[in-house]
């Protein structure tokens, strides 16, 4: 599957920070969420998610295994399957424009970023303020111009007004 195979080559696009890297394993799951429908996208993460799992270093930085989804960076990979969920329900394989796809782009984000926290601050107990500075904070902006990019290569634009 192609869209698998994005995935997993954006997953390899990493830059390390604290605990959670920044990579571009999310604008793939973007553009992923918004072009297919939502047994597609769904299929689609689960694969790459199932191939990780099993030992493919398709994980960011080439990592595999369990260990990767029950770590830090697991509420994020977990977090992928409500991003596809939210995004190609909400424009559920219909003709789209922008701004439709840029909202569900930009809400699933903001999703995936709360659980991604959470599933942190719990795996490696710190508190919710270190949750928020290490998992959501450093990642807004990032995740903002990544969910605008997969909004703007999965919609369409507005209809010409004459």
């Amino acid at each position: 599957m192609l869209s698998v195979g994005l995935i997993a080559i954006c997953s390899q696009l990493t830059l390390p920070l604290a605990f959670i890297p920044l990579t571009g394993q999310t604008l793939a799951i973007g553009i992923v969420s918004t072009l297919l429908s939502l047994q597609k996208s769904l299929s689609a993460i689960i694969i790459y998610l199932g191939l990780g799992f099993c030992g493919l270093p398709v994980f960011a930085g080439a990592q595999s295994g369990w260990h990767v989804l029950a770590g830090a960076t697991g509420g994020y990979l977990i977090g992928f399957i409500m991003y596809a969920l939210l995004v190609s329900s909400l424009l559920n394989n219909q003709r789209r424009h922008y701004y439709q796809a840029i909202f569900a782009n930009l809400l699933a984000t903001l999703i995936t970023l709360i659980i991604g926290s959470i599933w942190l601050k719990i795996i490696i107990n710190i508190s919710w303020l270190k949750a928020f500075y290490y998992g959501f904070l450093p990642f807004i902006l990032p995740g903002l111009i990544k969910a605008t990019i997969a909004a703007i290569i999965g919609g369409h634009p507005l209809p010409a007004t004459e």
